[in-house]
């Protein structure tokens, strides 16, 4: 089952982009983080005389794959960019659908907002939408959660402590 999800908005080179990524990964789900547009300007001099604008577009990209891909991603990240002939450069945060689940299921937050909060412009199936309701963890909550469970541990404590402060114990004497 294959489906593409529908955007807000549209981003530049975006079917090519996905077709490419299909081709090279097997591909759960891809969510833009950022988008950056960059026009290159380049003066050729030896030859007529032109300049020649060229549109470059760059993504940061969440990529979730059925399976780890095998190689490295700073090469991966290099085949996007020739084959797609220098328009567009991806930064990518990759993740195996199996352990986006597990991660998820942890409470990972940065996974939680990036699946959640933004964009996505592909999916194949719905596999972490059950995920969706899960709280982000913040950290002061936390904090605060075991600040409380220590005070009252403290407060214990010290209750124990004076009581027994308070006990005399009873004198020997050895004659």
């Amino acid at each position: 089952m294959n489906h593409k999800t529908i955007t807000p908005t549209k981003f530049p080179l975006q079917k090519e982009l996905i077709d490419l990524l299909n081709q090279l990964l097997p591909l759960h789900s891809v969510y833009v983080i950022n988008v950056q547009k960059e026009k290159k300007q380049q003066e050729l001099f030896l030859s007529s005389k032109c300049t020649s604008p060229q549109k470059l577009v760059i993504y940061t990209l969440l990529i979730i794959t059925h399976k780890p891909i095998s190689k490295r991603l700073g090469d991966f990240m290099d085949d996007v960019f020739n084959k797609m002939q220098h328009r567009c450069k991806i930064y990518t945060i990759m993740y195996t659908l199996s352990n986006a689940k597990k991660q998820l299921d942890f409470g990972d937050n940065f996974l939680n907002q990036a699946v959640f909060q933004t964009p996505c412009i592909y999916k194949h199936d719905d596999a972490l939408l059950k995920f969706k309701n899960f709280s982000v963890l913040f950290h002061p909550k936390v904090y605060k959660i075991i600040l409380d469970t220590w005070e009252a541990r403290m407060d214990r404590a010290e209750y124990l402590l004076s009581i027994i402060d308070n006990i005399e114990p009873k004198e020997r004497c050895y004659i």
